[in-house]
């Protein structure tokens, strides 16, 4: 039997040269990869219903519509009511926006942003906003 752990640990889970090492590994890949592509963006891995309710009720008029937040950490989620009594248009800067899930966008706008930005950014909310 093989401990995993230590390949994950190292951050090789994806290195396609362990299949050199451990016969069992191009399998591991394979089916990883499989596992992913039928999970990644879509209604499996996120809730579209509730974000093109959100949209599809904002478009509808809606004033007073509760809003999904994530923090920095897999643990910060909350829900808070917003007025959006007189806004007129709505952005949703999300990963997922052009998924086939996805539907309400009037607009598609491309943001190009580096894990070096968004560092930075943090960076600099973190010292100015203590």
């Amino acid at each position: 039997m093989y401990n995993h752990s230590g390949i994950s640990k190292a951050g090789n889970d994806a290195d396609e040269n362990m299949s050199e090492k451990y016969s069992w590994y191009e399998s591991y890949l394979r089916n990883g990869r499989r596992a992913l592509e039928n999970y990644l963006d879509t209604e499996k891995e996120i809730n579209f219903e509730e974000v093109n309710r959100l949209v599809h009720a904002f478009k509808a008029g809606g004033e007073k519509l509760w809003v999904r937040h994530m923090g920095r950490e897999e643990t910060e989620l909350w829900y808070e009511e917003k007025d959006f009594t007189g806004i007129k248009v709505l952005l949703v800067e999300w990963t997922h926006s052009n998924s086939q899930y996805y539907s309400g966008v009037d607009i598609s706008i491309y943001l190009d942003s580096t894990p070096r930005r968004h560092c930075r950014a943090v960076w600099k909310e973190t010292v100015i906003n203590g």
